[in-house]
Formats: C-alpha cells, sequence, structure tokens
C-alpha cells in the first residue's frame, strides 16, 4: 500500500474511479488542460474584483481510469479558459 501514501481515493460524479494527492475537497473540479499527460483537480476561489470571473487554485495532479490517454476528447464536456491564483 505504499503506493498509495500520500494519495487519495475519489469517485467522479461519472462514477469514474480516481487517484489524486490528499486535500481534494467534494466539488473540486477535474480538468483535461490542453497539452498535459495528467489530468488536475482544481478549486474555485471567490474573487473580490469581479464577482463574474471565476478563479480557481491548483489542488493537484490526478489519475482517472478511462481518462488518461486521450479518452477525456471522448466525453461531451464543456471547454472554458481558466484563470489560476
Amino acid at each position: 500500500m505504499s503506493i498509495l501514501h500520500y494519495k487519495q481515493l475519489f469517485v467522479t460524479r461519472a462514477g469514474r474511479l480516481g487517484s489524486t494527492t490528499t486535500g481534494v475537497q467534494p466539488g473540486d473540479m477535474l480538468s483535461a488542460l490542453n497539452g498535459s499527460p495528467v489530468l488536475h483537480v482544481q478549486r474555485r476561489v471567490p474573487t473580490e474584483d469581479n464577482a463574474e470571473m471565476m478563479a480557481f487554485e491548483f489542488v493537484g495532479g490526478a489519475y482517472v481510469h478511462s481518462l488518461m490517454n486521450g479518452e477525456s476528447d471522448d466525453i461531451n464536456a464543456n471547454e472554458e479558459d481558466l484563470i489560476f491564483v
């Protein structure tokens, strides 16, 4: 089990099993960033300057079975620009 040391298992809303660094919370987002070989977990953070703008903090990388080798391109998901703080 040392392979899971400092790792956390999770299940997506679609029922996919994944692993990431510890600290992921319900409501965090999972994203496939263009050009990255891994998935990423980010958390929405409040912005004071512009209530309409969404900002995110990077939580960690993630592995999700059946989404790692370009399979995420095959699911019906929204494409968005993200701002990380």
